[in-house]
């Protein structure tokens, strides 16, 4: 869990476009896709995605993938991240969706500040 941690607070964070996503709306509506390896996810998401209404789910949690999501999408910590995430893969209507499997989600859930769920 410290490892994924660690790829927030070691990497160099722009204070401005921080300050641009927190300026952003949150989105409206979430919801998540519960996967398994090779059960047709990846396909469901790109019909999710292709239907430009129903956000653009990936697997923002997975972290291999991590590094490079926050090089474009920055966050300080857990809390932060998965809400910029949230607010930059957002569709136009306000619906935000992730990908992710039962030990992605629990591993990244030990790390969100509780106070941030209110």
């Amino acid at each position: 869990m410290g490892e994924i941690a660690e790829l927030f607070q070691s990497h160099a964070h722009d204070s401005n476009r921080i300050t641009q996503f927190s300026k952003v709306a949150e989105p409206g509506r979430r919801y998540i896709v519960a996967m398994t390896p090779r059960s047709g996810s990846s396909y469901l998401c790109s019909v999710l995605e292709g239907t430009r209404r129903l956000g653009a789910p990936g697997e923002f949690l997975n972290r291999e993938f991590i590094p490079n999501i926050v090089k474009k999408i920055p966050g300080r910590n857990a809390s932060e991240y998965l809400l910029n995430v949230s607010k930059a893969k957002k569709t136009r209507n306000g619906v935000f969706g992730v990908k992710a499997s039962w030990f992605q989600f629990e591993m990244f859930c030990g790390l969100v500040d509780k106070r941030d769920l209110d």
